[in-house]
């Protein structure tokens, strides 16, 4: 699986010079999926929608994942997971314990998908200080065990 970064294009996994098509996982979404020969090396590409022209390649070659339950890949991006490192625990007053929950793996940066009209979010931004409601589509995609897990709201 990869997301994508922009919209209006398709995606592609390239192994041995033969493109592979992938889909959005559901209209709009920005994770795309397909199928490709394994234990290759690969690289994504934009396509031009509905066709197989590549547009845009990835500057780098990708190894094959160690599992068969690789993490959602970024497009453009040659990592997929960074060492996070914790805040160390304080002393508060009325005790602070930390939530244990299972909301996305350590060291595993989910991703938050915004779709709204780019007027209104450039409206967001003008106007941080003010109570502004848009309507938008946020998706929430996060790997789990062996599975991607997808959210909209």
């Amino acid at each position: 699986s990869v997301i994508s970064g922009s919209a209006g294009n398709d995606m592609g996994i390239v192994v041995d010079d033969y493109i592979y098509a992938m889909r959005p996982i559901f209209p709009g979404s920005a994770l795309y999926r397909g199928e490709a020969p394994s234990g290759k090396p690969y690289r994504y590409v934009k396509l031009k929608s509905k066709t197989s022209e590549i547009i845009e390649n990835e500057p780098f070659e990708r190894q094959p994942p160690d599992s068969a339950a690789a993490l959602n890949e970024f497009y453009g991006r040659n990592w997929t997971i960074k060492e996070v490192l914790e805040f160390p625990t304080l002393p508060f007053p009325h005790g602070f314990n930390r939530l244990q929950s299972a909301l996305h793996l350590h060291d595993e940066i989910p991703t938050i998908h915004v779709m709204a009209d780019p007027e209104e979010v450039k409206r967001i931004h003008q106007y941080y200080l003010q109570n502004i409601a848009i309507e938008a589509n946020v998706t929430y995609i996060r790997f789990v065990f062996g599975c991607t897990y997808v959210e909209s709201m």
